[in-house]
């Protein structure tokens, strides 16, 4: 990413921007390079940790809270501890 940053075009076109995740703190990407001014791209909320949304989506799916867990327990599933 730091040879990126550096390269003259891409600091012409301000295509690397920042946003500031709940829990990793400030993180760096690659922005559309394709702009338009009247619907410019955005982010609306960080991406989520990984398993944030997996008993969301299991239940989704007709598993019921135990058998979600069992499946958590029998290291099935995988969540990060430490998502907001």
């Amino acid at each position: 990413m730091e040879e990126v940053e550096k390269d003259p075009q891409v600091q012409h076109m301000g295509v690397i921007k920042s946003y500031q995740h709940p829990v990793c703190g400030d993180v760096k990407y690659i922005s559309s390079a394709l702009t338009m001014s009247e619907t410019p791209p955005s982010f609306e909320y960080a991406p989520p940790m990984i398993g944030e949304q997996t008993r969301e989506i299991m239940k989704k799916y007709g598993y019921e809270d135990a058998e979600i867990q069992a499946l958590f327990d029998q290291g099935i599933l995988y969540e990060e501890e430490n998502h907001t």
